[in-house]
């Protein structure tokens, strides 16, 4: 599987890499595939273009790129030909284009300085190479299975010798010794063989998953969900993930109040001046299948279309003759729009410099001089009320005789000031705390600066935040790395390799790390991770394929809910392994002991029942149940804990060796007490009845032992039931072996009925019994030192 997925990802590696691209050579331009370009070509690119090398800019013309796919940041970045620093982090190279990206806005041309592999996306290519995981859960699984049957085939092979050279009489009256030996040796070996566990496995992690499915979570393969269940650390992604990928107006400045406006205060039906300029220096377009532009103009549309304002009919009553685009040298972009025969440039950009080029000021609809003092004033409010998570944006005015936009810049009007932000989700928070109470680590990775990545931390709930930045991390030694993951929890301005780095060294202070995802720079994180997790909405077609699971819904809380899946699965099939081990075990050594003193408590028949009808159905009965209550307030199980932990090996020998001794003394009571021939080591009556009770007996003390174990389990009476499966898996069995007992297959099993006096000795000995399991497992917990406290 793990070859298969390895293989998919370079493909889809490869297809990606492929392009057209127009080059220069000899001063002519040609158009050519992507493959053919080397190092030194010079390429022409436009708006809309997808950039086929890795590029270093010599020409610009308002030229912007999209590069989420590799930085993770949705926001164009504006390219420049200055030089840069070679230490300089990848989101901030803004002299380079990126083979894969997109030329957003704008135009120019550059010199390819890489190609194929050598290039970014080649890089991290060359990452995912070689990257194999192994499946704990798998590999537990079939070890529980290995112990449960080689142990019991071992005891078969006991007995069976022990019944040759010893035979039990009274067999003879069942016909052949032999041929009933060897009956008992085929039902206890099919008894200790575990034929329940990969059903139950099966069915609990393929319900888990459908319910993962109804909450926008697709899990590619199901093991990795158990994984996930012991997941120490989750690496995440900021945009998106955590915050909602949508800028929000938030906070605005009207001249003439004193305070900022919060979102729930803003009415700007008396703005009309401030509506038109954000509906005019706006450069969103809608489209059939949304909004496209930059987030910040996006924000302002749908901050409009909550407030109920009418910004369709603005644009048809003007008329847009002409944009300057924003630009980051300027800080600003203008549109100039005609209503009738005037004319009006509207400004928009960074509020020191609207408010540098204002020199008036709109107060009450009235223009007004825009005093020194009251500039202080209005720079005062907007820091004010802005904090690191907050984007300001100003807007101006001007009203101008010309037809044609000449980069106009002084003597504007001032009209107000919006605080913007992209906002954490709305359940995030509990998200977080949930991760938290479950002993699970959150660490943010993003592109994004310090600042920003700090405020959004304790936005959403992250504890004790504390900020380690791409300097740091890029010259750390590895020793340095284990220090630096355990002592921060958010990575700023992260480049790809250093992603993976960041994962590794959390496995070298032994944690089992989640990771999610969207872009191909994280790819080689989500190979590397126990669990990959993608994005389903903005996530690319690469980290898909390498992921293990996938967000549709791109939701942290998402992650959230497969953990609690996960740490279910665990716990169920924890379960059914005590369930089947406790009952398998106490089988065969109920049968072992009988063989060294020549009798049988059972017949063959009476075994091979128990196996079918008081075994599998309960044990996948118990693979079903829902989530405990309290299934997120323990801490991850991590990597060294076993499926079979040194509780559950307690409890399988306590809990099995009490069912033999109780079993015992039920036979012994009724061969006793009843009328007949058949001596067993000195006690002689109703062989018959005495096996009847005893066969009974043990259907009855399966039926008892689910209930124990979803009680210890930590569930209150009230909800002992709640599972309908177990419930259905729990009635047939009594009812079938009423009708077994009393009805006309009791010859074939060899039975017969039970009277009162039986079931009064029977219903005594497992009351004795469920006493006797109580005090077994508070002395077990007590000396273990988890008095109290329940595994689940």
């Amino acid at each position: 599987h793990q070859e298969y997925k390895s293989e998919k990802t370079t493909e889809k590696l490869r297809d990606m890499m492929r392009t057209n691209a127009t080059v220069v050579r000899n001063g002519k331009h040609f158009k050519i595939d992507s493959e053919q370009l080397v190092p030194g070509d010079v390429i022409i690119l436009k708006t809309g273009d997808k950039i086929p090398a890795d590029i270093r800019f010599i020409e610009v013309n308002e030229l912007e790129t999209k590069e989420d796919m590799l930085t993770g940041e949705s926001k164009s970045v504006k390219k420049t030909i200055l030089g840069l620093r070679k230490e300089t982090p990848l989101a901030e190279r803004f002299s380079m284009g990126y083979m894969n990206t997109y030329v957003t806005r704008g135009e120019g041309k550059g010199i390819v300085v890489g190609t194929g592999a050598n290039t970014e996306v080649g890089k991290i290519a060359r990452y995912t190479e070689n990257v194999k995981r192994d499946i704990p859960f798998v590999d537990e699984v079939g070890t529980a299975a290995k112990k449960i049957s080689y142990l019991g085939i071992l005891f078969v092979i006991i007995s069976s010798i022990m019944f040759l050279f010893h035979p039990p009489a009274h067999l003879e009256s069942y016909g052949s010794i032999y041929y009933q030996i060897f009956m008992v040796a085929a039902a206890l070996i099919i008894g200790a063989i575990p034929a329940a566990l990969p059903v139950t496995v099966t069915t609990a992690l393929s319900n888990s998953i459908k319910r993962l499915v109804r909450k926008n979570v697709l899990v590619k393969n199901m093991p990795l969900l158990e994984t996930l269940g012991g997941i120490d650390v989750i690496c995440t992604d900021k945009t998106g993930t955590l915050t909602q990928n949508k800028m929000k107006v938030k906070k605005i400045i009207i001249p003439g109040n004193k305070n900022a406006l919060s979102e729930k205060e803003i009415n700007l039906t008396s703005n009309d001046k401030l509506i038109q300029a954000a509906v005019f220096a706006n450069e969103a377009e809608k489209t059939s299948k949304g909004w496209i532009g930059d987030p910040e103009d996006i924000g302002l549309y749908e901050f409009m279309k909550t407030n109920n304002i009418k910004y369709e009919s603005l644009k048809s009553k003007y008329k847009v003759q002409d944009i300057v685009p924003f630009s980051s040298e300027r800080k600003m972009m203008q549109t100039l729009v005609k209503n009738g025969r005037n004319f009006i440039v509207y400004t928009k950009g960074a509020p020191e410099v609207i408010i540098e080029i204002s020199d008036k000021v709109l107060i009450n609809g009235k223009v007004q001089r825009f005093t020194e003092k009251m500039k202080e004033e209005i720079k005062k409010q907007i820091s004010g009320s802005s904090n690191k998570t907050l984007r300001s944006l100003a807007f101006s005015y001007r009203e101008v005789n010309v037809k044609k936009l000449k980069k106009i810049i002084g003597k504007n009007v001032f009209l107000g000031a919006v605080g913007m932000r992209d906002p954490p989700k709305e359940n995030v928070r509990e998200a977080v705390q949930t991760c938290y109470d479950a002993g699970i680590e959150i660490k943010m990775i993003t592109g994004d600066n310090v600042e920003t990545a700090t405020a959004i931390a304790k936005e959403c709930g992250f504890r004790d935040v504390s900020a380690v930045s791409w300097e740091k991390v890029k010259n750390a030694s590895d020793n340095k790395m284990k220090q630096l993951v355990r002592d921060n929890n958010v990575f700023a301005r992260i480049d790809p390799e250093d992603k993976m780095r960041l994962v590794k060294a959390l496995h070298a202070i032994n944690k089992r790390v989640a990771i999610t995802g969207d872009g191909v720079n994280d790819t080689p994180a989500i190979e590397e991770a126990e669990v990959g997790i993608s994005m389903g909405k903005r996530g690319s077609d690469i980290s898909k394929e390498a992921a293990d699971m996938i967000l549709l819904d791109d939701s942290f809380s998402s992650i959230k809910d497969a953990i609690k899946e996960g740490r279910t699965v665990l716990s169920n099939v924890r379960k059914v392994v005590n369930y089947l081990m406790t009952a398998n075990l106490f089988e065969i050594t109920v049968i072992i002991i009988s063989s060294f003193f020549g009798f049988m408590p059972f017949v063959a028949i009476q075994l091979l029942w128990i196996n079918f009808a008081t075994d599998i159905f309960p044990a996948i009965g118990l693979g079903m149940d829902p989530s405990h209550p309290n299934i997120m307030k323990k801490d991850p199980t991590g990597k060294k804990e076993k499926l079979l932990t040194k509780r559950v090996w307690y409890l399988l020998i306590g809990i099995g060796m009490k069912k033999v001794v109780m079993v015992f003394v039920t036979f012994f009571a009724v061969l006793w007490i009843s009328n007949g021939s058949t001596t067993i080591l000195g006690v002689t009556g109703n062989l018959m009845l005495a096996q009847t009770s005893a066969f009974v007996w043990l259907g009855m003390s399966h039926i008892i032992r689910v209930v124990a174990i979803r009680w210890d389990e930590g569930w209150k009476w009230r909800d002992i039931f709640i599972n309908k499966w177990v419930n259905y898996s729990l009635i047939w069995p009594v009812a079938a072996k009423i009708l077994i007992i009393y009805g006309p297959l009791a010859a074939f099993f060899y039975s017969v009925p039970l009277p009162a006096w039986v079931w009064g000795i029977m219903i005594t000995t497992i009351l004795i019994s469920v006493v006797l399991a109580i005090i077994i497992t508070e002395i077990i917990d007590h000396f273990l030192g988890k008095y109290g406290k329940r595994e689940y």
